[in-house]
């Protein structure tokens, strides 16, 4: 009787496992990633950068009014596989996709710094993180991997301070 059990329990583990990685239900993993859009906020304006990793590409699009999307990208560089595959370690070592999905102050402030990411997958879903003067605790270390990924700053530092870089 102690064996049916067993056995029963370990075909249950298996049905259950199968059931969720069929259902699309399995932690969403770097591997996966398709596209990652950076967007900083600055004033009436935003500049956002988009990493493609189908194409292994990087554009850029700004400024744009707030009011207004983004109607046409320029392309900055190609992405090279080896920086590819450190970025998506630095992904994983942290945790970018366990990030919350808004970090704000609270109390008065006046400007400041706003900046967000939005993660597309493969199978079309979505992730991201959005801040206004307040970030995670691995924001710099992510700002870094983007930097080393692309040659470019693409995230502000937490200061604040504008500085918008890219090859020419």
């Amino acid at each position: 009787m102690k064996k049916v059990f067993i056995i029963t329990l370990k075909i249950l583990t298996i049905a259950m496992a199968l059931a969720l990685i069929l259902s699309g239900c399995q932690k969403r993993k770097p591997k996966d990633i398709e596209v990652i859009f950076v967007r900083n906020y600055f004033i009436e304006n935003y500049y956002e950068d988009k990493i493609d990793f189908n194409n292994k590409q990087h554009w850029k699009a700004g400024p744009i009014n707030r009011s207004q999307k983004v109607e046409d990208y320029i392309f900055v560089c190609d992405l090279e596989d080896e920086k590819i595959t450190d970025f998506l370690n630095a992904i994983k070592e942290y945790e970018l996709l366990s990030w919350e999905g808004e970090y704000r102050l609270t109390g008065e402030y006046h400007d400041g710094h706003q900046w967000s990411i939005n993660i597309i997958f493969s199978d079309s879903t979505s992730t991201g993180a959005y801040g206004d003067n307040n970030y995670p605790e691995t924001y710099d270390e992510i700002r870094e991997a983007l930097e080393n990924l692309t040659g470019s700053i693409i995230l502000d530092e937490k200061s604040g301070l504008y500085k918008r870089r890219y090859p020419d």
